[in-house]
């Protein structure tokens, strides 16, 4: 573990406050379980084994962004689907997908600088507008993560979410040839938000509430699509977004029909937990997230332990 990666982990505790036993971020989630099968369509792109068309169980996080646990629902936030594939050599690989359609950074270093910005201010106990406003402006790579962040509305349910890979990940096919891919999940029961004022009605825990009750008469269902790289696509750029005209392959759905509660609050949910046939970009963000994440990891299991 990073220097570097111990530092985000301690300015985000800084930034959400620190929450003995839960996530630095991400602290609010609840756990699911189901199933995912690959189309033949994924096994003619790769030959990992979660892509040959097996129906494998799945573990599922769903999730707010923020780091605060007590944190309302309602609130202007990303949300997170975590999912945790079970392979039949009884390893696992693991897809992480935001709302965000992109992340907010380049680097670790500029990430440290955006959480350093939101601070709170020692007098009002909230963050200086000012400066997070200074800090966007000054990197304008920011704006349309953070404005994502800020005007859209919170979802009527998870299960009314499309979850974003904002990270690339290389591919071989048989054929031993290679593409960069990101993930796209995308819901059966289409995308739909909420107003403020129907969140505040349905109260603060009104997501994991409509989870387990839909959980419990029906199941929820997402087809999960490969958006494949050009020339010319920065597969180490995690701020901006590929050109919705290239190829969307459907590579499997899953579908969740569990209600799981706290099951999975000691799992580490990796982006960069992945198989043969699948490799990591240069994406620095992507590789500092393992880091950050096996810190938090380490600080929940101890103040459990």
């Amino acid at each position: 573990m990073t220097e570097q990666a111990e530092r985000i982990v301690d300015t985000m505790g800084e930034v959400h406050g620190v929450h003995s036993g839960f996530r630095a971020v991400h602290a609010k989630g609840i756990c699911t379980r189901g199933t995912f099968v690959a189309t033949p369509e994924a096994a003619e792109l790769c030959i990992a084994s979660h892509f040959q068309g097996t129906e494998l169980p799945v573990t599922v996080r769903f999730s707010n962004g923020s780091g605060r646990p007590t944190r309302a629902d309602g609130a202007r936030d990303e949300r997170g689907m975590a999912v945790k594939i079970h392979l039949p050599d009884g390893k696992t690989t693991d897809i992480v997908n935001l709302t965000l359609p992109v992340f907010f950074v380049k680097t670790p270093e500029d990430f440290l600088l955006f959480l350093e910005s939101q601070r709170p201010d020692p007098d009002t106990g909230k963050p200086d507008v000012a400066r997070v406003e200074a800090f966007v402006k000054d990197h304008p790579e920011t704006q349309m993560a953070f404005g994502f962040l800020m005007f859209t509305m919170a979802p009527a349910s998870y299960a009314n979410c499309t979850f974003h890979g904002i990270h690339a990940f290389q591919l071989t096919a048989p054929d031993g040839s290679k593409r960069f891919v990101r993930y796209r999940w995308i819901p059966d029961a289409g995308e739909s938000t909420l107003q403020d004022h129907e969140t505040r009605a349905l109260g603060k825990d009104y997501l994991w509430s409509e989870l387990e009750q839909r959980l419990a008469s029906e199941a929820m269902s997402w087809d999960l699509f490969l958006q494949i790289g050009e020339d010319g696509d920065d597969p180490n750029d995690p701020t901006t977004p590929w050109p919705e005209e290239r190829r969307l392959v459907k590579a499997g759905r899953m579908t969740i029909n569990e209600f799981a509660g706290h099951e999975c609050k000691d799992m580490i949910f990796d982006p960069g937990r992945v198989v043969e046939g699948v490799e990591r970009s240069d994406d620095p963000i992507l590789h500092i997230r393992s880091e950050a994440y096996s810190v938090s990891f380490a600080r929940r299991s101890e103040a459990t332990a």
